[in-house]
Parts: C-alpha cells; sequence; structure tokens
C-alpha cells in the first residue's frame, strides 16, 4: 500500500535520530496527526454509533452518541452490569455526556487508522466506474431499511430494502446527493436501488455492531 509521512516526518533533517523512527500512515490517514496520542484512560472512537438506530437494550443506563475520530475517555464502571461488551465512557470536555457504548467501537490510535482506510474503501466505491468493481467495494448493512417508512425523494429512481448483514455492490450514484448511495445486493444485479449512505459500512464496522448487540 503507497504511504505518506507524516507533517513531523517531513520537516525532521535527515540522520537525526528522529529521522531513524519515522511512522509511516496509510494514504487518507493523514488528518490524524501524530502528536494527537491517547492517555491510558483514553481511546479513539472507532466508528459512528448512533443509539437511535438500535434497539437499547438497557433500562436504567444511558447510551453515548460517538463520531468516528474522537477522544473519548474512559470510565471506571465498578459494577460492570453491562458485560464485557460495553464500556462506560465520557465525550471529552463533555462532563454531563456520560453513559455507555459498545467496547469494539473504541480502540488505539493505530486502530483508528485502519477503521478509517475500511470506511474510505466503502465511501469511494460510490464514485468509482461500475467496471471497476472489486471486493473493496462491497459494503454490509449496518441497520435495516424499509423504504416504505421514508417519503420517498426521488422521483423515477428506486429504493433497496436492506435487512442489517446484506452484502451490498456499491455503484456509481445518478443524483446528486451526499446522504444515499447506490447498489445492488451481492449476488442478485437485479436487485438495485437506492439507500442512505449511514445504513452501509465496512465489514469491520458491521462485525463491530454485531458483538456489541450479541
Amino acid at each position: 500500500a503507497e504511504k505518506v509521512k507524516t507533517d513531523r516526518e517531513q520537516t525532521q533533517p535527515a540522520g537525526g535520530k528522529e529521522d531513524e523512527q519515522k511512522e509511516e500512515l496509510p494514504v487518507g490517514a493523514s488528518s490524524l496527526s501524530k502528536e494527537e496520542e491517547i492517555a491510558a484512560d483514553e481511546a479513539f472512537a472507532l466508528y459512528d454509533f448512533d443509539p437511535s438506530k438500535i434497539d437499547w437494550p438497557f433500562v436504567d443506563e444511558q447510551p453515548v452518541a460517538l463520531t468516528a475520530g474522537e477522544k473519548i475517555k474512559l470510565l471506571s464502571d465498578e459494577a460492570g452490569s453491562l458485560g464485557d461488551e460495553w464500556a462506560l465512557v465520557q465525550r471529552a470536555g463533555e462532563s454531563e455526556s456520560k453513559g455507555y457504548v459498545p467496547r469494539a467501537y473504541l480502540g488505539s490510535r493505530e486502530e483508528l487508522l485502519e477503521a478509517q482506510s475500511a470506511q474510505e474503501c466503502v465511501v469511494e466505491a460510490a464514485s468509482r466506474p461500475s467496471s471497476a468493481k472489486s471486493q473493496l467495494s462491497v459494503a454490509v448493512a449496518l441497520y435495516d431499511f424499509d423504504p416504505s417508512t421514508v417519503d420517498w425523494p426521488f422521483e423515477g429512481e428506486t429504493p433497496l430494502a436492506l435487512v442489517a448483514g446484506n452484502e451490498v455492490q456499491m455503484l456509481p450514484t445518478e443524483i446528486d446527493s451526499s446522504a444515499w448511495a447506490r447498489g445492488h445486493l451481492v449476488g442478485q444485479p437485479d436487485a438495485m436501488g437506492y439507500f442512505p449512505k449511514e445504513y452501509v459500512g465496512s465489514k469491520r464496522h458491521h462485525d463491530a455492531l454485531v458483538r456489541s448487540q450479541a
């Protein structure tokens, strides 16, 4: 895979001790600076987490929404009532935003870079020519999508119903909208249409979501 250097590496004189310890990042991940390290009680959100899109399984405990890439403070959960699949956290700088998130949605800086790279493959697939299909242009449905529950906004275009776990071959869109993606179910090229882009993600994102609901 092609590599790019961090800003710190580009300004470091050749031959110095720092030059011997260069760190290379995947293309597309340079927005996360080398200095953005985390403390022992912190983690990065690997994926967006919207609690409203799942059936929240707990009565007394509250969830916290996550945005991929943000730093999260890990809190001590002495009761441990939700098990190992959930983590008690607080959003950085927001003392009131305390609650639970799927533990599989949290990780190190390196894991975030890997998650970003996988997700970018899914997002970029929609702009590729249809002749450039590959395994990288296959997304996985994160949530069910029932077109009958929305006011369909595109006259002449067909929606694609999704069931969480469906593999979707991403296709170039023919409408001007950043919120919608086009594709067909893998193995079913005739089942083609549009669906909300945020309803699909990489396989690793889907797997993390499944583990949180096990």
